[in-house]
């Protein structure tokens, strides 16, 4: 556990809000290219919330089509 805590630490995470429609299939391109998401919660019917690691936060960047989707970073932590 402790080592858990340490390596969130370190490696950093970001919360991230992403708004737009056909939310699973932005997950399901996530998870095809390697991009490790946690915590996803859908807030409302075009919302999600999802925990990133800052490695990640580039991959997911340019994933995102600007046009389809809105993404806002809500907390950032490590």
């Amino acid at each position: 556990m402790v080592k858990l805590i340490k390596n969130n630490f370190i490696l950093g995470k970001v919360r991230v809000k992403v708004t737009g429609l056909s939310l699973e299939n932005l997950l399901n391109m996530a998870a095809e290219n390697g991009i490790f998401l946690e915590n996803v919660v859908r807030t409302e019917y075009a919302c999600i919330e999802a925990d990133v690691f800052r490695s990640d936060l580039k991959k997911l960047k340019r994933l995102i089509p600007a046009q389809s989707y809105k993404t806002d970073y809500i907390r950032r932590r490590g």
